[in-house]
């Protein structure tokens, strides 16, 4: 029964000769937004645990130069959270890249995006 709702759910999104409707096509990128976030949400919280690496990290190449300094209690936790926004914003770039869900047609709409589809070596 179970395999017989699989076919039928598959059968409504896509047809034999590999056209969708519109609520295929609403369903897909649901489906797509739902991926994205939930990645999106694991970097942030993964990185939320190395929050204070990353900052030292960040805060070490102007050491010279300045000082960082908190003056409410909230500024601290909004520079954990600032800065883990940033590295999940950059763990899902990376993983993007790496398993190649970019199409080289996507890139090339954005502008040099014939620069950028050559550095990623996309095809």
């Amino acid at each position: 029964m179970a395999t017989n709702m699989k076919r039928k759910k598959k059968a409504e999104v896509m047809e034999d000769d590999g056209s969708m409707t519109l609520t295929g096509h609403l369903k897909e990128l649901r489906n797509r937004l739902i991926i994205c976030a939930v990645v999106f949400v694991v970097g942030v919280v993964v990185s939320l645990a190395y929050a204070d690496r990353l900052i030292d990290l960040l805060t070490a190449m102007g050491r010279d130069y300045y000082q960082f300094v908190s003056i409410a209690p909230q500024e601290k936790l909004m520079q954990y959270f600032r800065v883990s926004i940033l590295a999940g914003v950059v763990v899902y770039g990376v993983l993007v890249v790496a398993m190649r869900i970019l199409r080289a047609e996507d890139v090339k709409a954005l502008p040099k995006g014939d620069k950028i589809t050559k550095l990623l070596r996309l095809k």
